[in-house]
């Protein structure tokens, strides 16, 4: 995980964000594995807008803590799941032993990275 705090987020930079695979484990949980790349993500290109929610204190109090790169079809794939568990549980998943809310931070940025989603770890 690539771990910040709100008051520094990587603005106006490029950086390497680690790339993890999402998965449904056998309980039904979100699993959160380690790729061996890192995906370069140009925080330049992203609007206003999109920054102004990946900074936004979430419901309860939750900050963001860190950020991840995750392919597109598998986040969304988690999402649904989630959404279709008829549970009232969160997107979410252990990472590093604590529990992170998983957003997919939205942006304007360059299409050869639309196939993956830049995800805020929030706690």
């Amino acid at each position: 995980m690539y771990r910040l705090r709100c008051t520094a987020f990587p603005l106006g930079q490029t950086v390497k964000l680690p790339s993890y695979r999402i998965e449904i484990s056998p309980d039904q949980s979100l699993e959160l594995i380690r790729e061996p790349r890192q995906r370069v993500v140009d925080f330049a290109a992203m609007d206003t807008h999109a920054l102004a929610c990946a900074l936004e204190m979430r419901p309860e109090g939750w900050e963001l803590r860190g950020l991840i790169t995750v392919d597109a079809d598998a986040f969304e794939r988690a999402l649904h799941h989630v959404m279709t568990d008829n549970t009232s549980r969160r997107c979410g998943a252990l990472l590093e032993d604590d529990w992170y809310l998983l957003v997919a931070v939205e942006g304007q940025l360059a299409p050869q990275v639309k196939h993956f989603v830049i995800v805020g770890l929030y706690r």
